[in-house]
């Protein structure tokens, strides 16, 4: 399958996308009135498709002369086909981003820019999130942050206190050994955090560091990426933490995930993807900040992801259309609930976090809980990070698999990013 890296190659050496990317984009004489048919894709699972469809219909409701054509994946296999289809010139008029791959994108200039006007009720601690060199090239879909899900009977059943705000890295192995053990091995305690790249991101703001600098460079040092990946591997020896067979299966879909496949009892997520959890297991989940050693939660508001126009569609003025009603619109945001975070617009997330029940209504708890503990969110990631993302997960796997050891694998990480930030 292809990596971002090498289509984004591809991209270079054929100049499909060499058009500067500007304010209009697409066909400056559409008429906004004709019956046009518009291509939207998106990431999530099953229960994400439900709510997105029904807000879609919606949207077709108050504008019947637009068609949309939709397709979803999990994450992982969503950005293989976005490459691939942006490489042979084919993107979606509409689609979802991500904040590691914004920066790639929109220098490729995939991207058409926006008019700022849509962002002008998105919370201010996500609304310049989708700007890159002074551009608005993405609107937050929703608002998210870090939690660890877990499952309350698991923890009944080995006779241990549900995690929350105050426990520590220790309470995180010797949960998951309980966990296991009272399993009988057939589950275990935690998911092997090492997967995403993202959560190594919350346990270096908790000590003092990040991912990047301000200026796109590399915001620890070997010693802190050691202490790390000591830490998770500590978790999978001792046994709390999924073997690297099961981590492997991962592809970004809670039905992959190991406790969606009932193979793991607490897990690391966002919380945008709690209904999920809900939807999969059947049963009510628990959310608790990331365990921290430092009384900080390393945790801030981050866009659960982002709405992106094509800089090639033909359809402008119905995909600007689209974007602004599922940003703005009061009955969208109802629809849509919390399934891809809180809601952007603050208007709208106060109103429909009145009415939240089950899934819906502990995460907009969960984010009330910590607001104020939120830290500024870190810079956009450099050109690059998506393919250091990639490394990320092999490079875990392959600690799993024995592979490397933990001093080997800081020792060449280094090597390898370096090469995917000056590339």
């Amino acid at each position: 399958m292809p990596t971002l890296r090498s289509v984004f190659a591809t991209l270079a050496a054929t100049a499909l996308l060499a058009t500067a990317a500007c304010g209009g984009g697409g066909d400056s004489s559409e008429d906004p009135n004709a019956k046009v048919t518009l291509r939207f894709s998106w990431w999530g699972s099953a229960d994400r498709a439900k709510t997105t469809q029904q807000a879609l219909d919606a949207f077709h409701t108050k504008n019947p002369n637009i068609t949309i054509k939709t397709s979803y994946s999990a994450f992982n296999p969503y950005w293989e086909k976005l490459a691939t289809e942006t490489a042979g010139g084919n993107a979606p008029d509409v689609f979802q981003m991500d904040r590691a791959y914004l920066r790639e994108y929109a220098d490729r200039h995939v991207l058409a820019e926006l008019d700022e006007g849509v962002t002008d009720k998105v919370a201010e601690s996500v609304k310049d999130s989708g700007v890159v060199d002074d551009k608005l090239y993405a609107v937050p879909m929703g608002q998210t942050t870090y939690v660890m899900v877990f499952d309350p009977e698991a923890y009944q059943k080995a006779g241990l206190k549900p995690p929350a705000k105050g426990w520590t890295w220790a309470d995180f192995l010797s949960n998951g050994k309980k966990l296991t053990q009272t399993s009988g091995g057939k589950a275990s305690g935690v998911t092997d955090i090492g997967w995403q790249w993202e959560s190594y991101e919350a346990w270096l703001l908790q000590n003092g560091g990040n991912l990047y600098t301000e200026d796109g460079k590399l915001g620890f040092g070997k010693d802190q990426l050691t202490e790390y990946l000591t830490l998770i591997n500590d978790l999978r020896t001792q046994k709390a933490s999924t073997p690297g067979k099961v981590t492997a299966t991962i592809d970004g879909s809670i039905e992959k995930m190991p406790m969606g496949m009932r193979l793991s009892y607490t897990e690391n997520s966002w919380d945008s993807t709690v209904p999920s959890y809900y939807e999969v297991l059947g049963k009510p989940v628990g959310l608790a900040p990331y365990p921290s050693d430092t009384g900080k939660l390393g945790a801030y508001a981050k866009p659960s992801m982002y709405l992106s126009i094509s800089q090639k569609t033909k359809v402008r003025s119905a995909a600007d259309k689209l974007v602004d009603f599922l940003t703005n619109d009061p009955e969208a945001a109802t629809i849509l609930g919390v399934g891809r975070g809180l809601p952007p617009n603050t208007t709208n997330r106060d109103a429909v976090g009145a009415t939240l029940t089950g899934a819906q209504k502990a995460v907009y708890e969960y984010e009330k809980s910590i607001e104020s503990e939120l830290v500024p969110a870190p810079p956009a990631p450099p050109k690059g990070n998506s393919a250091i993302k990639d490394y990320w997960q092999t490079m875990n796997e392959d600690i799993a698999f024995g592979k490397l050891t933990v001093d080997k694998a800081a020792e060449e990480f280094f090597t390898r990013a370096a090469q995917e930030l000056n590339g």
